[in-house]
């Protein structure tokens, strides 16, 4: 059973990680006996602010279909801290937040390295290389392109959320779009990794994908043809939902009002209603797979960036908590020697992914991580249950905590 553990402080994180020594002066050398006909490719789908119990079959058939049947989903995946950039920022760097740097969304510009990231190991060991999709906040059209990205189709500029005139900085060039139903913005970033798929595929190329659509983040706008999904549903209200009886939590949340019942309903199935066309996007990249020949071969991981509050424990459409619903996000990884339909309640976090994907790819990242190669969770879920997991939180109140075995 885990167990969160967490104390609120004011002033400096009062434990700190030391980096592992996963480290290779060399970044991007391939391990003996990897070839670049042999390596694998990856497809990273990271949603905006999803949920870990946002996935079921009803509005995102095509990731049940595709990825969790065939696949594993891990059920106690977990953030280090509940919040955007330092999610991505992790994702892309295997390391705690920290210790790259990013603690909150307005100092994204303090990321560590960004030069150093899984892209640029990767593309230095002949990976096609590509970000499409939501980046870090207030990277502006302007932003430059951090080194290991061969294709880079960055959100940009202040309509990153918005669904439609949104701007994306297309390598030296900027692409803004328009409000034709055809510009709707995840449709447009699938497009986008359906060429880089095929394109690296042509070229006999392993490739590394970074997918990030908005949605259910985007202000609660669905693709048109999902307006209307999903009628009469009724949110499912928990027992910690509005919850009546707060005096065992810190002051802040003890001062939070108990109501708004009805915010719980709309913002639940407007969610759900966004995530529909990121379910049709999981179906259009997995098809594009197959005409190249690479679904077999490749590893699709689908996760999120953090997780989101629908008023459990008075807390109204928030994140950066160190609760479950803020901390715990989906996790599903298909690919060779994966076991498909598994659900797998082994403790992993988002620290793991880059080791994780480098390990696959038989290259040695060239900087420190604090992650691990999860792969022995796959055959033993229990195999990691006497490590901790760091949790942190940076804004009115500052806090930290750990989750253990």
């Amino acid at each position: 059973m885990l167990r969160i553990w967490f104390v609120v402080v004011c002033g400096a994180v009062v434990a700190s990680a030391c980096s592992g020594d996963s480290r290779s002066d060399s970044p991007g050398v391939r391990e003996a006996g990897h070839t670049e006909s042999t390596a694998a490719s990856f497809v990273v789908i990271v949603t905006d602010d999803q949920r870990a119990d946002e996935i079921e079959a009803s509005y995102m058939p095509e990731l049940n279909a595709r990825l969790i049947d065939r696949g594993t989903l891990f059920t106690q995946y977990r953030n280090n801290v509940a919040l955007c950039c330092p999610g991505r920022a992790t994702i892309l760097t295997g390391r705690y937040a920290h210790n790259h740097k990013v603690l909150t969304n307005t100092n994204t510009g303090a990321l560590d390295h960004p030069d150093r990231t899984i892209a640029r190991w990767l593309d230095d060991a002949g990976y096609r290389t590509a970000y499409i999709g939501k980046y870090l906040n207030g990277y502006g059209c302007d932003g430059r392109r951090p080194r290991g990205w061969d294709d880079w189709r960055a959100l940009c500029g202040e309509r990153v959320q918005r669904p439609y005139g949104y701007s994306i900085r297309d390598g030296d060039a900027v692409e803004t779009h328009g409000e034709a139903e055809s510009d709707f913005q995840t449709d447009v970033l699938a497009e986008l990794a359906v060429e880089t798929i095929e394109d690296a595929a042509a070229a006999g190329e392993p490739f590394f994908v970074v997918v990030a659509p908005t949605p259910p983040h985007s202000l609660l706008h669905p693709a048109p043809r999902h307006e209307d999904l999903l009628p009469g549903y009724e949110t499912p209200i928990r027992p910690n939902t509005n919850e009546p009886d707060v005096g065992d939590k810190p002051r802040h949340i003890r001062e939070l009002p108990s109501d708004a019942a009805e915010d719980v309903r709309v913002n639940g199935v407007g969610r759900l209603r966004e995530l529909a066309a990121v379910d049709d996007l999981v179906a259009t990249i997995d098809d594009a797979l197959a005409r190249v020949s690479r679904r077999d071969e490749a590893y699709v991981v689908y996760t999120s960036d953090n997780g989101f509050l629908n008023r459990e424990h008075r807390i109204q459409k928030g994140k950066n908590w160190l609760y479950e619903e803020s901390l715990r996000v989906p996790f599903v990884v298909r690919g060779p020697g994966i076991p498909a339909g598994v659900t797998n309640d082994g403790f992993v976090a988002n620290i793991d992914l880059a080791p994780t994907l480098a390990a696959i790819a038989g290259v040695r990242p060239g900087a420190p991580v604090d992650g691990v190669d999860f792969r022995p969770v796959l055959s033993d879920p229990r195999a990691f249950d006497d490590r901790v997991l760091l949790h942190m939180r940076r804004g009115q109140p500052d806090a930290d905590g750990v989750t253990t075995g």
